[in-house]
């Protein structure tokens, strides 16, 4: 669950990766459901006014994000798979680089495994099991980290 993966992330972390102020975690609980199947919603136009003095709004409610440029905060990356490379069919490549004191989005892979090689500098980084399991490792120049997928 979501919510068992932020209890075991430091708040500092959170903060940077929401880009939030670190009180806003300060209350997360070591367990409980904050992200959870919810009931299918009716439909949209069953929920419309039918009143003849209800306007159309000039404002979009929708927005397409992948449309949007992405941001370059504290990593820079490149990533080769199918699009980029077509032949390539069962593997994907990504080139990041995280600036001094900067961090990577928390992310899991649920298909696939990941495989990491450090070139240079120093990381710690947290793996997430489940059920409150988690722990840090810390790498360094020249080591390889590989996570299995699901974590």
């Amino acid at each position: 669950m979501l919510s068992d993966f932020l209890a075991h992330a430091p708040t500092s972390v959170l903060s940077k990766n929401f880009r939030l102020e670190p009180e806003i975690f300060s209350h997360i609980p070591a367990s409980g459901k904050y992200i959870f199947q919810g009931s299918i919603p009716i439909p949209a136009d069953d929920e419309m006014p039918d009143r003849p003095h209800i306007k159309e709004s000039k404002w979009r409610f929708t927005h397409k994000m992948l449309d949007q440029d992405p941001l370059k905060l504290s990593e820079e990356v490149r990533i080769t798979d199918t699009n980029t490379f077509p032949l390539s069919k069962t593997a994907s490549a990504a080139h990041v680089i995280i600036k001094q004191r900067g961090i990577r989005d928390m992310h899991w892979h649920p298909f696939a495994d990941e495989w990491s090689f450090f070139i240079r500098g120093s990381a710690g980084i947290m793996f997430f099991v489940s059920s409150r399991t988690a722990r840090t490792f810390n790498y360094t120049s020249g080591d390889e980290g590989i996570v299995p997928k699901n974590m």
